[in-house]
Order: C-alpha cells, then sequence, then structure tokens
C-alpha cells in the first residue's frame, strides 16, 4: 500500500453512482482509507462498507451539531439529530475493522450571533458532553479518536487536558487549519495533525509552514471526501486516491521524496490507528 486517506466518507450518497470504481482506483493506485461516521446510520455503513475491502478500515462517531437541539448548517438541515452519544447502539457496530470513534469534537460556528450567551452556553455544553462520552467509549475499547474542531482549540484543549488524566488513545486533529502553536500543544497532548488538500491550495502557504515546524513522525494526510479535494482537482468532487496529491506537497514543502514521505505516512496512521497488515 503506498498511502492511506485518513479520513473521508465514501458512503455518502456522492459515490452511489460509481462507489465501485471510485474504490477500484483507490486499489490500482495503492491507496487505502479510514471511512469516518458522522452518526449511527453513516457509522452502520462505514462498517460494512469496510468490512469488503482490505484495504478500508472505519470509525463510529456523532458529529457535534447533530445532537437535538443544536443549530446547523444549511447542509445539514435534512439530517436526524440525536439526544446522546449512544453507547448501546455503538457497541453493536464494533468489529475488528472499526479502528476509531469519530469523527467528533466541538463547532460553534452555526451559533446564530443574536442568541443569548445563556444559549450558547447550553449547546457549548451539550456538545462537550457528546464529546467526552465518545472520548470514554474510544477509551473503553482502545479505539483512537477522530477529532473534529472547527476555530476552538483552546477549548477542545482544556478538554483534552482533564481527560488525559485516564484516557490513553490517540486523537487524530482532522482537517487542521490552526496555527503551529496550536498544532505542537495538540501534540503535546496525544494528537496526530491531518492535513487535508487544504494543504495544496494557493491560500495554504500558512499551513505549509505550519507543517515545516511539526515533527514528521505526527504527521497525517487526509481527504475529507467528498470535500475539498486538492490542486489541481480544487472544485471537483474529492476522492481517497486524491491523498496523494496533497502528500506530493507535503513531500515538496518538507523537502522529502515522496516516496521517502509517504513511507513515514504509512507508518504514522498505523502507529494512530493501531492498523496491522
Amino acid at each position: 500500500m503506498k498511502l492511506i486517506d485518513s479520513h473521508c466518507h465514501l458512503t455518502w450518497p456522492d459515490y452511489d453512482n460509481d462507489r465501485v470504481q471510485v474504490v477500484a482506483k483507490m486499489a490500482e493506485l495503492g491507496v487505502g482509507c479510514i471511512n469516518i461516521g458522522t452518526n449511527p446510520e453513516t457509522s452502520r455503513q462505514a462498517v460494512e462498507l469496510s468490512t469488503q475491502y482490505e484495504n478500508m478500515w472505519c470509525a463510529l462517531g456523532l458529529y457535534p451539531t447533530l445532537l437535538k437541539g443544536q443549530p446547523v448548517m444549511v447542509e445539514e438541515k435534512s439530517e436526524e439529530q440525536f439526544d446522546i452519544f449512544d453507547e448501546a447502539v455503538y457497541e453493536k457496530l464494533l468489529t475488528d475493522k472499526v479502528v476509531a470513534i469519530g469523527e467528533c469534537g466541538l463547532d460553534f460556528a452555526s451559533f446564530p450571533a443574536e442568541a443569548s450567551e445563556e444559549q450558547k452556553n447550553v449547546w457549548e455544553n451539550q456538545q462537550r458532553e457528546a464529546f467526552l462520552a465518545q472520548i470514554k467509549f474510544a477509551h473503553k475499547h482502545n479505539l483512537a479518536v477522530v477529532v473534529h474542531c472547527r476555530s476552538q482549540y483552546e477549548k477542545l484543549f482544556e478538554i483534552f487536558k482533564e481527560a488525559r488524566a485516564w484516557w490513553q488513545t490517540p486523537a487524530i486533529l482532522h482537517c487542521f487549519t490552526g496555527t503551529t502553536e496550536e498544532a505542537l500543544r495538540g501534540i503535546e497532548l496525544g494528537c496526530y495533525i491531518s492535513f487535508s488538500g487544504i494543504l495544496t491550495f494557493k491560500n495554504g502557504e500558512s499551513l505549509r509552514q505550519v507543517a515545516k515546524n511539526l515533527p514528521l513522525e505526527k504527521i497525517l494526510v487526509e481527504t475529507d471526501a467528498p470535500y475539498l479535494a486538492p490542486a489541481p482537482y480544487r472544485g471537483k468532487r474529492c476522492e481517497p486516491w486524491m491523498a496523494l496529491e496533497t502528500a506530493k506537497v507535503l513531500a515538496e514543502t518538507l523537502g522529502l521524496t515522496e516516496k521517502k514521505l509517504n513511507a513515514h505516512l504509512i507508518e504514522n496512521t498505523k502507529q494512530a490507528f493501531n492498523l496491522i497488515f
């Protein structure tokens, strides 16, 4: 295997018409992936799909804005919301193909500006409780945690600092777009830093500079497919094999050959998700 996309959503409807062909191209190019769940149904689908292929694994989770009562983005309005992270539901989905819990975390971007501080605190605490529940579930089953964090790293790290008293499994800061200081703080708290196609964008220079300042053994690459296709595919539907393009730009950024970097990335992904192959 040449590379593993550490975060994608191959079960989503975007691939309903050609999923088999997308998977075939991944195999042809030597790319594996971690399929990420965002609710009980997409988690079930991720398990089902990953079970069919040797180069796939998956994560089970509940996305922070899919908690009942949370304000949501326009594109999420049709999605079902849930009272809690129901451990009993996710227990039934566990197989040897499940290598992580998530994506879960914090996302306050959809909080209306006009909402009262009291209401915002209610929404924030609801997300925090669901996040901690998923960290505890991951710890119980010795699984990594795939973290969604939209510009709330300080609050995220407060949770991490508290939880690290008992939580020992790795975390992956998915689609990282923060600063060098935030990345290094995350690494101190047991995280891997995962870069998406944003790293390849013309306006991604600040993110490329972040990558230069990180220990190589803590870096992963991802697509977040079907979103964030890297250059030169920007604007098109993203596919897991496109992680090769992100790795190519990362190799140039770090002054490494693609072959050498990809070997490191494979090893990092194996360590992060406890993959055995």
